[in-house]
C-alpha cells in the first residue's frame, strides 16, 4: 500500500502544479491582458512569459500519466484489490486526463501559433479561443483532483 500511496501523492502534487498554473493563467495573466490600455502591446510580454511553457506542461502531463499508470497497477495488484467504484472513478479520471491533454495540444499547436501570427482584427477571437481552451483544461484538471478526493475513500 505504501507504493500506491506514493504514486497517489506524487500524482496529486504534479496535478496540482498543472492546475495551479492554469488557474494563474486564467485569473491573473489573461485577465490582466484584458485590462491593459493596449492589449496588443501586452502580446510581447505574454509571449515572453509563455516561452518554454509547452515543455514544462508536457513534462507535467507525462508525469501525471506515468504516476497514474503506476497507481493503477499498484492498486490493482494490492490485496484487497480496488473496489468497482474506484475503477469507475479512475476511468472518469482517465477521460478527464485525455480532455486536458487534448485541450493542451490544441492550444499549444493550433491556437498559440494562430495567436503569434494573427492580425490585430483576429486577436479578439483568438484570445477568446485561448481562454476557452484554458478553462477546459483547468476544469478537467480540477475535476481530476476532485475525483482523487472521492476515490481516496472508495
Amino acid at each position: 500500500m505504501a507504493l500506491t500511496n506514493t504514486f497517489a501523492v506524487f500524482q496529486t502534487v504534479v496535478l496540482a502544479a498543472w492546475f495551479g498554473a492554469m488557474v494563474y493563467s486564467i485569473v491573473v495573466v489573461q485577465q490582466f491582458q484584458l485590462r491593459v490600455a493596449d492589449p496588443e502591446s501586452y502580446e510581447d510580454v505574454g509571449q515572453l512569459m509563455a516561452s518554454g511553457s509547452r515543455r514544462r506542461i508536457l513534462r507535467l502531463a507525462f508525469l501525471i500519466g506515468v504516476s497514474g499508470t503506476g497507481l493503477a497497477i499498484s492498486r490493482a495488484t494490492a490485496d484487497p484489490g480496488p473496489s468497482d467504484t474506484w475503477v469507475v472513478l479512475m476511468c472518469v479520471k482517465l477521460a478527464l486526463y485525455v480532455v486536458a491533454c487534448s485541450a493542451f495540444a490544441y492550444q499549444s499547436w493550433w491556437v498559440w501559433p494562430r495567436r503569434i501570427f494573427a492580425l490585430p482584427a483576429e486577436m479578439p477571437a483568438v484570445r477568446r479561443t485561448f481562454l476557452i481552451t484554458s478553462l477546459v483544461m483547468a476544469t478537467a484538471l480540477g475535476l481530476m483532483l476532485a475525483v482523487d478526493v472521492i476515490a481516496a475513500t472508495a
